[in-house]
């Protein structure tokens, strides 16, 4: 079984069919390449995938579960992402909160009071990661500094602290 598999998945808007059943199967550790002309149905085929659309017939699966109708919300919390092609870091923020940009880990303040952003958790996370080269100084550089690669490199690692 694959860990994720699109069978017959089909996506209209009004009369121009954008996906005509698109069959796919992308197994445990391997990285895929989505390549083609443009308008050629990439990015809504991973919009598709990532819930940000619904599509108009097929299924989605993802570790034998259908998640062909499930939120954006939910196929993120179970490990699907998608890098978008303009990267958008806070050339403010550090490394590890980058990183975590939107999605910081919390935790209660005085025992009761939820919400708190948990910053030594994010650090910790980022360190255990070790994304960064040794110029960047740890992962308190600041995103303004990095090159497009840089940031390519720490968009990855967002994505892959989902898993985490």
């Amino acid at each position: 079984m694959s860990l994720l598999e699109l069978n017959g998945i089909e996506k209209r808007f009004g009369s121009v069919e954008a996906l005509r059943g698109v069959t796919l199967a992308v197994e445990a550790g391997s990285v895929v390449g989505l390549v083609g002309d443009n308008g050629a149905g990439k990015s809504t085929l991973m919009k598709t995938i990532t819930g940000i659309y619904q599509p108009d017939g097929g299924a989605i699966l993802f570790d034998g579960q259908e998640v062909t109708s499930d939120t954006p919300g939910h196929i993120r919390s179970i490990g699907i992402e998608m890098i978008y092609q303009d990267l958008a870091l806070a050339p403010q923020q550090d490394v590890a909160s980058n990183i975590f940009l939107g999605r910081e880990p919390t935790k209660m303040f005085l025992g009761f009071i939820p919400g708190l952003i948990d910053r030594p958790k994010i650090v910790a996370e980022a360190e255990r990661m070790a994304v960064w080269p040794q110029r960047w100084q740890r992962q308190n550089t600041v995103a303004r500094r990095f090159d497009r690669s840089h940031s390519d490199t720490v968009t990855a690692s967002a994505v892959s602290s989902t898993r985490a």
